[in-house]
């Protein structure tokens, strides 16, 4: 390495005091990308900013499959109804961890549902007199061998073998599947090697007379869905070619 791309790629390491709250919650937390292949990125739909996607990244297997899923009752007593709803979603949760699979709730970043905190899930209308729905995510993990059919698959058999109460029940599960990946800030090293990389890579085809020059790196890393089940991690850097000297 030059000791000119030292110079500008320690310069462009140097961590900002600016970066917000959120931005750091949510590099260690669990995040939620859209339901389908999308240029705007997490960080973009968060409201912190629209970074430009750069050319080097890091593409990955997500960690989980996620899907909204709703159970409903209309149960006409509103005591009776809510008590079935809870008790269907007690059910659930304690389904989950038999089929392998996990429950979530959130909508940006997400955060385990448990024993410890099912019934403090929110209940809402069901758009119809004496109905009422609870709302939550199904989680299944994946790994390199996983596919969007057989996901799907373990989705629609864990809703279909969580047992009733009263009137309460799943709705047909016909949303997206949803991608999660946890703590995308641990990337950050592989992310900034690889973009390393690939200046040293420029440099050396560029000549003497041009250097280049990284800013953006102090950015967190943001995320935005890449394939059917992979996740393309990067920090928004931007690279330019400068004259030497």
């Amino acid at each position: 390495m030059t000791p000119k791309l030292t110079h500008l790629l320690a310069a462009a390491l140097m961590i900002s005091t600016s970066g917000t709250a959120l931005a750091q919650y949510q590099g260690q937390s669990e995040v939620l990308l859209a339901s389908e292949r999308s240029q705007q990125t997490g960080r973009a739909q968060s409201g912190e900013y629209n970074p430009q996607i750069p050319a080097v990244g890091l593409i990955r297997r997500a960690d989980f499959a996620v899907r909204n899923v709703t159970i409903e009752c209309d149960t006409r007593d509103g005591e009776l109804r809510e008590k079935e709803l809870r008790e269907m979603v007690e059910n659930a949760v304690r389904a989950a961890p038999r089929q392998g699979l996990q429950l979530s709730f959130g909508s940006q970043t997400i955060e385990t549902l448990d024993l410890d905190n099912y019934a403090s899930l929110g209940v809402y209308g069901g758009g119809r007199p004496d109905t009422s729905r609870m709302t939550f995510l199904l989680k299944v993990p994946l790994t390199q061998g996983s596919t969007l059919a057989e996901v799907e698959k373990r989705m629609d058999d864990f809703v279909a073998s969580v047992k009733p109460v009263g009137r309460a029940q799943f709705l047909p599960t016909g949303s997206r599947v949803s991608l999660s990946i946890v703590k995308p800030d641990q990337y950050r090293g592989s992310i900034i090697d690889r973009v390393s990389e690939d200046s040293l890579n420029i440099g050396g085809r560029i000549g003497s007379g041009y250097a280049v020059r990284i800013n953006g790196l102090q950015r967190p890393v943001d995320w935005v869905r890449w394939e059917e089940l992979d996740v393309l991690l990067f920090v928004p850097y931007e690279l330019e070619v400068v004259p030497a000297g």
